[in-house]
């Protein structure tokens, strides 16, 4: 803490008082008081002020210098509130107050951000889990199965199905989903290229026509 600066912010209250000395010792002077009382009456008081001047600027002087000494010597400066005194004047009791409230609303957020955050993250991983995958592996199946048997494009029907339960018990997704993609045809699975029947797929395996009308009543009924 700067003694000058100090003393410029004293200015005022210095002004003041020489003022009231000089009043004091012209009317002294005009009541023509002796020299030794008229000495004890504006020395007196002249050097119990300077007394408090020196006692308030000591003790701000230490509150701050340990306060500053305190902020170099830490990482994590927010954490300063913690390492300080309760300070000895009315002005340091008001910052120790603000910088806690300040801390305080700091902290709020922090939290406020976690929870958002986290909440966030269970989104995700909850949408991952019951709608991404499902609608991935429903995107895979009608598109990359070369098993021999050709049976995995009736997995389609129970992803449908996961997808419709997932809907029914998670407002986030019943807002997210508005609905699948089922590869269907006349006859079900697919033919390879000459075999000419009629109503099959020649290129992805594709659901019946049963198996599709089936589906589609069951999807109506459980939206």
């Amino acid at each position: 803490m700067n003694w000058k600066r100090y003393l410029q912010d004293k200015r005022v209250e210095i002004l003041i008082f020489m003022v009231g000395v000089i009043i004091e010792a012209v009317f002294l002077a005009a009541c023509q008081v002796e020299t030794e009382l008229f000495l004890v009456a504006v020395l007196v008081p002249l050097v119990a002020w300077l007394f408090c001047l020196l006692y308030d600027y000591y003790r701000k002087n230490s509150f701050y210098r340990r306060l500053f000494q305190n902020l170099d010597r830490m990482d994590q400066k927010y954490l300063v509130l913690e390492t300080l005194e309760s300070p000895r004047f009315y002005d340091g009791e008001l910052l120790k107050e603000a910088l806690y409230e300040a801390n305080k609303s700091m902290t709020e957020h922090v939290n406020e951000s976690r929870r958002v955050m986290r909440e966030f993250k269970d989104f995700i991983e909850m949408w991952v889990h019951q709608v991404k995958l499902p609608v991935a592996s429903l995107l895979l199946l009608c598109h990359n199965h070369p098993d021999e048997n050709n049976k995995k494009y009736m997995e389609q029907i129970r992803i449908v199905k996961e997808v419709l339960h997932s809907r029914r018990h998670s407002d986030d997704i019943r807002n997210f989903v508005k609905g699948v993609m089922i590869e269907s045809y006349i006859e079900p699975g697919n033919q390879k290229v000459g075999e000419h029947i009629y109503g099959k797929s020649i290129t992805d395996p594709c659901l019946g026509w049963d198996d599709s009308e089936r589906l589609l009543y069951e999807m109506a009924e459980g939206l």
